[in-house]
């Protein structure tokens, strides 16, 4: 099969559509009587802060910091700020009227205020760990500090690789508060703790810096996202470990089971069937291996290490609505550190939006005695292809992606420009994708059956004598002022397996059934002799996708 991967016309948006499952998780919180301050690592936004407190009537107020990054939260004390400050969001079970915060977003502090001590177990989605400082003052912040096996981290030892205006570690001026409980009083609630002070990830912590850093952990990582997400189509997924430190570290990998969704939430399909994936220069090739167990890394000192992550999509099964999650725990031989990272994938689909683009090679003669059918130059014709969930196949004249105008204004794709928001209308650019195949007035030609990798579809496109389209209508020919009216008859028969290699020498076989398809294409004309006889071309083609919603709105 000879696909020319020089004329795959580019993707002009590939848009991972869906709700992605989440990878949920249960953090248990010991609230003293009175004030004190949780960091909460994930999101627990999937329900309003009424519903989370629902049965826990001892716990009286939140609030969350809201202030802008270049306003300093407290100038010697954080209770002056705090008892004034108009930039907080806060949640007031005895004032409803007055109510500001909605959600529990991750990555983020909270003050909360009981009447009583309270255990509080909170269910959220794991999110990778993140630190956003403020531009100067103190920032109420927590930190993914390792918990064990060994001794926690103090403040001390966590902030020792955070180079800091020529030198490293803290800086002398550094202080840290910490809330205990009770009212808020000065020296009192929260209290000046020393830097020896070990880091309890679960709390957060006033601590002040004179300027911005990006400092989140001894040990970070880089993900694209925010999180090991392959969706439906990626086969490999990078990640950069970076180690602050001086020292050489081994870091230990260990996939975790996510929890159960909650109600009303999308359901957790099963485990992430997750691969570290390395150069084997032996064999000159790439090998897999399951993350099962621990798995350790060595980390050089100072130095940012590349992890690729594969997926064996071969123990993932279901229909398109099946989610896997898991949660990648990471920790580091000094524990400095204790780090959760999101997993998630879902099982290859084909439906979705497709440019596909056909090369013809063989045109058969219609001289009889003729031998050979293949061109002197191959020609390309390029079609817009949608598969939906049901795997049903459609042509299309143009489709618009977008904002729709439907209820609760999803992102998707149309037919008719009119159901798409226009450029301002939304935050979501609209774009428009056209092919010039298709006769006027058919928007949509369905095909005769459903995608199957190894299946073939058909479809039957008719061009009127005055097609504005139809390709033997020459409006400026002598000879043709008028065209003919010619039938199309066009069969794609999908390949299970890509060509070895492409004319350049690349492989299509990791992308193959998940952002490529092809196989072999042809077409029967009738209409253009007076004896009737159809003309037969054929060759391959290649589909890229555009866009996996599978959803197509017709009217």
């Amino acid at each position: 099969m000879n696909l020319l991967c020089r004329s795959i016309p580019p993707v002009l948006s590939l848009l991972l559509m869906g709700t992605a499952a989440g990878q949920w998780r249960s953090e248990t919180f010991q609230l003293p009587n009175g004030w004190s301050a949780l960091w909460l690592p994930g999101d627990a936004s999937w329900q309003s802060v009424a519903d989370h407190l629902a049965n826990q009537p001892t716990i009286e107020q939140i609030w969350r910091w809201d202030a802008p990054a270049e306003n300093i939260q407290f100038a010697s004390s954080p209770e002056e700020l705090f008892s004034a400050s108009t930039h907080w969001s806060v949640w007031n079970r005895n004032d409803p009227d007055a109510q500001t915060l909605q959600n529990l977003t991750g990555q983020t502090p909270y003050l909360i205020r009981t009447t009583a001590p309270t255990t509080w177990t909170l269910r959220y989605r794991v999110e990778a760990p993140v630190v956003t400082w403020q531009v100067n003052g103190a920032n109420l912040l927590g930190f993914p500090a390792g918990l064990g096996p060994g001794v926690a981290p103090t403040f001390q030892t966590y902030f020792s690789s955070l180079v800091y205006g020529g030198g490293r570690g803290l800086p002398a001026t550094t202080r840290v508060f910490r809330y205990v409980g009770g009212d808020i009083v000065r020296n009192v609630n929260p209290v000046s703790v020393p830097l020896t002070t070990v880091i309890d990830p679960r709390q957060a912590y006033w601590i002040t810096l004179p300027s911005t850093t990006d400092f989140t952990a001894p040990v970070e990582y880089d993900l694209p996202g925010g999180a090991i997400d392959f969706g439906r189509t990626q086969t490999s997924l990078p990640m950069g470990v970076q180690n602050r430190t001086t020292g050489e570290l081994t870091l230990t990998l260990e996939l975790e089971t996510s929890e159960p969704a909650p109600s009303g939430q999308p359901a957790v399909s099963g485990n992430v069937p997750l691969m570290i994936r390395t150069f084997d220069t032996a064999v000159g090739q790439y090998l897999d291996t399951p993350v099962t167990g621990k798995r350790t890394l060595q980390l050089p000192a100072s130095s940012t290490t590349n992890v690729l992550f594969a997926l064996d999509r071969s123990q993932m099964s279901g229909g398109s609505g099946a989610e896997y999650a898991s949660i990648l725990k990471l920790t580091d031989s000094a524990n400095h550190t204790l780090s959760r990272l999101p997993v998630r994938a879902a099982p290859a689909s084909a439906a979705g939006l497709w440019a596909c683009l056909v090369t013809v090679g063989q045109v058969d003669p219609l001289e009889t005695g003729v031998a050979g059918n293949a061109t002197s130059r191959a020609f390309t014709l390029k079609y817009l292809v949608h598969i939906d969930d049901t795997g049903a196949m459609r042509l299309l004249r143009s489709c618009f992606l977008g904002q729709l105008r439907t209820a609760g204004n999803p992102v998707g794709i149309a037919v008719d420009e009119a159901d798409v928001f226009a450029v301002g209308e939304s935050e979501v650019s609209p774009r428009r994708f056209f092919s010039s195949l298709l006769p006027a007035g058919q928007p949509v030609i369905p095909g005769d059956g459903p995608y199957e990798a190894g299946g073939a579809v058909s479809w039957t496109i008719d061009h009127a004598a005055n097609d504005p389209v139809n390709p033997f209508r020459h409006t400026y020919h002598p000879d043709h002022p008028a065209g003919l009216a010619i039938r199309r008859a066009v069969t794609m028969e999908f390949t299970a397996a890509p060509p070895e290699t492409l004319p350049n020498g690349a492989s299509l076989t990791a992308a193959w059934g998940t952002r490529l398809l092809g196989g072999t294409y042809s077409e029967t004309l009738t209409g253009l002799s007076k004896a009737d006889r159809p003309l037969r071309a054929g060759g391959t083609f290649l589909m890229q996708r555009l866009s996996e919603i599978a959803s197509l709105q017709l009217d």
